[in-house]
């Protein structure tokens, strides 16, 4: 796998005509970059957890999700394997736990 092509696809995103492009083609977006049928895969796919596991960082993956209309915190949840109701209430919890090390009640 090629990553820096992989990640290149997401992060040109930013330019408003690419993602025009890929918001009416996306096929055809991906074949401009040199993917294996993997990664165009995942991509296409928007697989968030492969995108992250294959090694593109969480900040070009926004890209992608910004030209998707993918909220941050739904990219967040499905790289846990989570829905977003279920990451917001992992969150939840966290934010409790964390009260108890802020307030020193251990």
């Amino acid at each position: 796998m090629s990553l820096y092509e992989l990640s290149r696809a997401c992060y040109e995103l930013r330019e408003l005509e690419k993602r025009e492009h890929f918001r009416t083609s996306p096929a055809a977006y991906a074949a401009q970059y040199s993917l294996t049928d993997k990664e165009r895969e995942m991509l296409l796919n928007q697989d968030w957890r492969a995108l992250a596991e294959a090694g593109v960082s969480i900040y070009v993956l926004t890209k992608l999700g910004a030209a998707s209309g993918v909220e941050f915190v739904e990219l967040e949840a499905a790289m846990r394997g989570m829905n977003k109701e279920q990451f917001l209430q992992f969150l939840k919890e966290q934010a409790e736990e964390n009260k108890r090390f802020i307030a020193g009640a251990e």
